[in-house]
């Protein structure tokens, strides 16, 4: 796994991810064990494929769920999310009646989990 943005340190003994690919259909499944917090940018976890794009009225993301340990995830909780046309799987804290929130790699720290799984589209 290669944390793209965030910069955060990982227990390489929990940073496996793993994915299915049937046809165009990708599943991706991990958990991210934390060992110390990162940078101010936007936590991304590179993708082993590229996300389809969509026009017109289709939505912009394709949305995942999350369990998380000790991660400040918003009055809403947390969702993991890849956008369309990319490569990369992001975190959203979701807000009742607000706005949402991009988690970041100084938002995490030492002993922090986060289990996911999402299934996309490729191009």
């Amino acid at each position: 796994m290669t944390i793209n943005q965030g910069a955060i340190s990982i227990n390489t003994s929990y940073h496996d991810l793993y994915y299915t690919k049937v046809g165009r259909l990708v599943t991706m499944s991990g958990l991210i064990l934390v060992s110390s917090g990162g940078d101010s940018n936007i936590l991304k976890v590179n993708l082993p494929f590229t996300a389809a794009t969509r026009t017109g009225n289709q939505t912009d993301f394709f949305v995942g769920t999350t369990m998380s340990y000790n991660v400040p995830t918003g009055s809403g909780g947390i969702r993991c999310n890849v956008r369309t046309g990319t490569d990369k799987l992001e975190w959203f804290r979701t807000v009742d009646n607000g706005v949402w929130s991009s988690l970041r790699g100084n938002d995490l720290g030492a002993g922090d989990h986060l289990y996911f799984n999402v299934t996309y589209q490729t191009a």
